[in-house]
């Protein structure tokens, strides 16, 4: 299924993306080099979580469309 690569893409996409916040953040003074870590760590937990949902969610309907194939055929 082409599913799981494009996500496993997108989630590679939006860590590098966060890492280039972060970085950013950095050169922007002694506050910000105190709270890019902090974002840091907490958007690669978000994402980290929102992409898991989303994998679990095509988990479930490819469960779901198993069981209404097998419930056609009785």
């Amino acid at each position: 299924m082409l599913t799981p690569k494009l996500l496993q893409f997108f989630y590679w996409l939006s860590l590098f993306g966060v890492a280039l916040v972060s970085i950013g953040m950095m050169t922007r003074g002694v506050y910000f080099i105190l709270a890019a870590p902090i974002v840091f760590v907490l958007l690669f937990l978000l994402i980290r979580v929102y992409f898991e949902f989303i994998i679990v969610v095509f988990r479930i309907y490819e469960e779901l469309k198993q069981i209404n194939e097998k419930n056609k055929l009785v």
